[in-house]
């Protein structure tokens, strides 16, 4: 089937597209029969089926002709504790900046724990560094930072929202050489992560 934007056709054929949830990570799967002028697709991610935002980005072939051509792309970001439903779409996007959206899919989350799931980014790092977490309700998140004699070092009461969130720590630039331990809470989920400064 064709993709169409009211009376214009895009150039591109949309053959199939499936989302599942593997382990630790949701895959999504998709082909065309044709492409011409195909930049790209962008991957979008919802928890509520409603707002979505782009959490991915996929190279399109360009222009093919009479083959099909297969995708994938797997979304490790992490899912806020309590999230049951996923819900994915793709945003094909053409060389003239000419985009469609797909349908949704929507697939079942299973086998995660009460975590925030926070990452922080880059470790080991030289300067600054960013906390990544997703954030399951809009209750504030502390954030706290101890060196390696247990002396606490950094306080942060941040306001929170729905998703992804970052927490940038412009402070680490200024910490000595060493291992960090940072704290985040948020309600009744805790977790700590390490961060190496070199």
């Amino acid at each position: 089937m064709q993709i169409q934007v009211g009376n214009s056709t895009l150039p591109v054929s949309l053959t199939s597209f499936t989302a599942a949830w593997k382990g630790k990570a949701a895959e999504l799967r998709w082909a065309t029969a044709f492409e011409i002028d195909n930049s790209h697709f962008v991957v979008e991610r919802s928890f509520d089926g409603s707002a979505f935002r782009a959490v991915g980005r996929v190279a399109g072939a360009g222009t093919t002709s009479g083959a099909t051509t297969n995708y994938r792309f797997d979304d490790p970001t992490p899912v806020p504790a309590g999230s049951s439903r996923l819900y994915y779409r793709l945003r094909q996007v053409d060389f003239s900046g000419a985009d469609v959206l797909s349908g949704v899919r929507a697939i079942t989350v299973s086998g995660l724990t009460n975590t925030l799931a926070a990452v922080v980014l880059p470790n080991p790092t030289i300067g600054s560094a960013t906390v990544r977490f997703v954030s399951a309700t809009t209750a504030p998140v502390r954030l706290e930072v101890f060196n390696m004699i247990g002396r606490r070092v950094l306080l942060k009461v941040v306001a929170a929202q729905d998703g992804q969130m970052e927490i940038p720590l412009p402070e680490a630039a200024a910490w000595k050489a060493g291992v960090y331990q940072i704290s985040i809470s948020q309600n009744q989920q805790r977790q700590v992560v390490r961060l190496v400064r070199r």
